[in-house]
């Protein structure tokens, strides 16, 4: 088994061009070039860091929470409350799904904040308490705009969404035994004679030349005299845990000459 991690970035920006469409956060998955013969058991992605930038100038400035000297604790949190999402704002909308199934996880206001130009809101703490939150293999984290009476985005209004996440990949790559062996006597001479096709399960390959002639293999499809010699008595073999080679290979002899080929998988 072996795990591969990588990390990726967040960077994006809405802006009025957005409208209301879903924004996709976290998109495809990597793909990988691996040996065909390993296998991908798990994916997962962990969002670590997730944040929301916003300078929203098209509606008014929000006044401050007006405190009391003898206001209770819950008479100020309501009052927060009040500036909060009774102002005039935006809203984004935070949402988790995949393809057209979307649902909505969060919603932040986007205000116009009284003597300061701009807010950000930490958009991971609507999905977990913990260090990162674990999306699974299919599941994406979007956002959107959402009208919510004063409007979406208009010309001077900017927001970023930016953060990382880990793409975590668990491979299956342990050695398989040999369930199949083909063996056979090839004739080969002044042209190129495929030796072995391409075998995306091939484990291993040998080739003896059992001629009196020199014989020429490559592993491309074009053999010819200035590719590998194998004298004859000789032989050449490899198994795809130390050569991942699966195409074709060829052979090429100035003579009629025999190989005995023999290949697993």
């Amino acid at each position: 088994m072996e795990t591969i991690t990588i990390n990726k970035s967040i960077h994006q920006n809405i802006d009025t061009s957005s409208g209301s469409n879903i924004i996709r956060l976290t998109p495809n998955s990597t793909d990988l070039n691996l040996n065909p013969r390993d296998r991908v058991i798990t994916r997962n992605k962990y969002i670590k860091n997730l944040k929301a930038y916003s300078n929203i100038t098209s509606i008014a400035e929000a006044n401050l929470p007006d405190f009391k000297f003898d206001d209770s604790d819950s008479e100020k949190l309501n009052k927060v409350l009040d500036v909060e999402w009774r102002s005039p704002r935006k809203q984004l909308d935070l949402l988790i799904g995949e393809f057209n199934n979307w649902l909505p996880v969060g919603q932040i206001s986007m205000l116009n904040p009284m003597g300061y130009p701009y807010r950000i809101n930490n958009l991971l703490d609507l999905l977990t308490d913990n260090l990162a939150f674990e999306l699974g293999q299919l599941v994406d984290i979007a956002v959107k705009i959402n009208d919510v009476g004063y409007g979406l985005l208009e010309d001077n209004d900017i927001v970023t969404i930016f953060g990382n996440y880990v793409e975590e990949i668990t491979i299956d790559d342990s050695n398989l035994p040999v369930t199949n062996i083909t063996e056979q006597t090839i004739l080969i001479s002044q042209t190129t004679t495929i030796l072995a096709p391409s075998n995306d399960i091939r484990k291993f390959f040998l080739m003896q030349n059992i001629s009196e002639n020199v014989i020429y293999f490559s592993l491309t499809p074009n053999a010819n005299i200035d590719s590998i010699q194998v004298m004859p008595g000789g032989h050449y073999q490899f198994t795809t845990d130390n050569v991942a080679y699966f195409g074709a290979i060829t052979g090429y002899s100035e003579y009629n000459s025999n190989v005995l080929v023999i290949e697993g998988s």
